[in-house]
């Protein structure tokens, strides 16, 4: 019976072993695209001033540390079939894309978040690198404490590049606000993602 009782209870309890240990090594949901990839850091701005936060706590007189995190991370690339008759002469020709995301958050005295997230798709080979597709949606936010409202989302083509010779940038540009004894709190951010058409991503912070 105790024999029996001990392989009873090693059954049941081995499945929640090895299903916590084979969790414990993969990414962070918030970490993979809506297509399952998984998106690896690029960049990270920490320990940045977060003025709305300053404004709200000097309001209720309650000093102390009011910080922000800036971070973009970005899918491997991954091919892309094209059949676009225009890309016909072209067949040598190959077609990349990556799904990114860039996330601004605060990170005292409750919190707010700003995200946007997009793909683009570029091409290489004896044509000259190109971008031939960028799709990408700001507002994914979230508050406690606060309201945040994206006050405009573009994106714009811009030259320089000495590789590519242009490239996009898309900009994202939101409010965060509060209220303390009804009179409005609120702070303008601004962010880009400048998308090269070498497979290159980078970010800029436009508030400070």
């Amino acid at each position: 019976m105790r024999c029996t009782l001990v392989v009873f209870l090693t059954l049941l309890l081995f499945p929640l072993t090895t299903a916590h240990q084979s969790t414990a090594g993969l990414v962070d949901v918030s970490s993979t695209t809506e297509r399952g990839r998984p998106l690896h850091l690029v960049k990270k701005y920490g320990d940045l001033p977060d003025p709305i936060c300053r404004k709200k706590r000097a309001a209720h007189d309650r000093p102390g540390p009011c910080r922000r995190v800036v971070t973009l991370r970005a899918t491997d690339r991954y091919r892309q079939p094209v059949t676009a008759p225009r890309w016909a002469p072209f067949p040598r020709n190959k077609f990349w894309c990556k799904d990114w995301s860039a996330v601004q958050r605060g990170l005292y005295y409750v919190n707010w978040k700003e995200e946007i997230r997009g793909t683009y798709c570029w091409i290489t080979g004896p044509r000259f690198p190109e971008i031939y597709k960028n799709t990408w949606r700001c507002g994914y936010s979230s508050a406690i404490g606060y309201d945040v409202q994206v006050e405009d989302c573009w994106d714009e083509r811009r030259t320089g590049d000495t590789k590519a010779g242009w490239w996009i940038s898309v900009y994202d540009k939101w409010r965060v606000s509060a209220a303390f004894r009804g009179f409005p709190l609120h702070w303008t951010y601004q962010m880009h993602v400048n998308l090269h058409p070498t497979g290159t991503i980078t970010l800029k912070i436009d508030d400070d």
